[in-house]
């Protein structure tokens, strides 16, 4: 898939790669070589979007959970969130963008990311409201009125769990990478200053218990987590996930899109964290992947994986290095898994290299 000024259609799995021209409004220009893939193992719920378009990059990773046997509901939320926000997060980046001064994200840009992402979740609650949760509280009280239960008694409840997913999305524009997420798909550059060793820049922070700051908010909304009483935080596998009153199941990140009951309260949000890198010749590469690739590679191994990759590329079109990046993260996953060749989660990943001229 190649682009310049056409605008490619959506990818989501498998795997794809293209470039793309920045043109900037001083006289430069940014190539970007491009690549995205995904390695499905269990629950086939990654997907990654790609997209060029009014001279923007868009790049998305999502990861799609659900609970238990669920798995299409994990997958139907990661492949609508990828469809409307790749798109999305850029048509409403654009205009603030250019009006931007200074390095970091603006209030504005924030506002408008703030607002694509209450847009989408509010779509996803309202379907959840209607196709699920309606019926189960006409049934509900159907049986309570059955059951002669005395004024102010009801049955227990737990809503069931709705399909969810993380949303890490970057746009590349002219004066840097703009990146806005829900979640632990993670984001990093390969910085490297004049000459210097390549080093690992983290883009985004995940959204987990894990996080003292988010563990705080959880829990002044009325969360906690499924760690007994007493235990620390990191103890255990129960300290990572995510407990809301009246929700089904627990959850493993602190911020997500779909979720609709975990959202009760904003205990699990959807409101993302926004953050700007101006783009200068030393960001050699961006590289973002979902935590099937994080839980076995830190941010350093990744970036020096991808960029050794990219030295030792010698022919055709850097698009295939990207692309051969993409591949080399995935088989170092799959190398490095508990069951050698095997992941324990869906991998997937997205390498954009830069050249300023």
């Amino acid at each position: 898939m190649g682009c310049g000024t056409s605008r490619p259609a959506l990818v989501m799995s498998g795997s794809s790669d293209g470039v793309c021209t920045i043109k900037g409004t001083k006289g430069q220009t940014i190539s970007c070589d491009f690549a995205g893939a995904t390695f499905p193992q269990k629950k086939d719920q990654d997907r990654f979007g790609l997209r060029f378009a009014g001279n923007g990059l868009s790049v998305g990773i999502f990861d799609g959970h659900s609970l238990g046997h669920q798995i299409k509901a994990g997958r139907d939320v990661a492949e609508d969130a990828c469809r409307h926000m790749t798109d999305a997060v850029w048509a409403r980046s654009k205009a603030p963008l250019a009006r931007m001064e200074g390095d970091a994200a603006s209030p504005e840009v924030t506002k408008e990311m703030e607002a694509v992402f209450s847009t989408y979740q509010e779509r996803r609650m309202a379907r959840y409201k209607k196709d699920v949760l309606d019926a189960l509280l006409l049934e509900k009280a159907r049986l309570e009125k059955e059951a002669g239960l005395d004024e102010g008694d009801e049955l227990p409840f737990e809503a069931p769990q709705d399909g969810g997913t993380t949303a890490t999305v970057l746009v590349v524009h002219e004066g840097g990478v703009l990146a806005t997420w829900v979640g632990d798909s993670r984001a990093v550059a390969g910085v490297q200053e004049d000459g210097g060793e390549l080093r690992a820049e983290a883009l985004t922070v995940d959204h987990s218990a894990e996080d003292e700051d988010e563990l705080a908010r959880i829990t002044e909304a009325g969360g906690s987590t499924a760690a007994p009483k007493g235990s620390s935080v990191g103890a255990d596998k129960l300290s990572k996930m995510v407990c809301v009153p009246g929700a089904e199941g627990t959850l493993a990140v602190t911020r997500s899109l779909g979720d609709s009951p975990h959202h009760k309260n904003n205990i699990v949000t959807h409101m993302p964290s926004v953050a700007h890198r101006p783009l200068t010749p030393s960001v050699k590469f961006v590289v973002a992947c979902s935590d099937g690739v994080w839980d076995v590679l830190d941010n350093a191994a990744v970036v020096k994986l991808v960029g050794d990759h990219l030295k030792s590329f010698t022919g055709g079109a850097m698009q295939n290095a990207a692309k051969g990046a993409c591949a080399a993260v995935v088989e170092e996953v799959k190398a490095k898994s508990p069951t050698v060749g095997v992941p324990d989660d869906d991998v997937s990943v997205v390498v954009v290299v830069f050249k300023i001229v």
